[in-house]
C-alpha cells in the first residue's frame, strides 16, 4: 500500500495532506502549467510512504488516491510473486 497520486482538479492547495504526513512525502507545488495558478499538492518521494493513510483521510477534498497492493520491484525475492491486479498479466486471466 502507498501514495498512488493527487488529482489537481480536486485539489484545493489547502496543505492539510502536507501537515499530517509523518514522512514528508508531500509537499506544495506550482499547478500544472504553472500560468493555471495557484497552487497544489504533489508527491516528493513516494518511496518514503509508511501507508498510514494519514493523507487520504485529512483530506477535505478527497482528492489523494492511495494503493492497495505493494508493488515490489522485480528480483526482491527469490521465489515468483503473483502479479498485481493492474499488470497486463492479471488482466489477460
Amino acid at each position: 500500500m502507498s501514495i498512488q497520486g493527487i488529482d489537481p482538479e480536486r485539489c484545493n492547495g489547502c496543505g492539510i495532506c502536507i501537515e499530517s504526513c509523518p514522512a514528508d512525502v508531500l509537499y506544495l507545488g506550482e499547478r500544472r502549467p504553472p500560468w493555471a495558478g495557484g497552487w497544489v499538492a504533489q508527491i516528493r518521494y513516494p518511496g518514503d510512504c509508511h501507508s498510514c493513510l494519514l493523507c487520504k483521510m485529512d483530506c477535505p477534498q478527497d482528492a489523494i488516491q492511495v494503493s492497495a497492493y505493494l508493488e515490489v520491484p522485480q528480483g526482491w525475492f527469490p521465489y515468483p510473486l503473483p502479479p498485481s491486479p493492474s499488470s497486463p498479466r492479471a488482466e489477460s486471466r
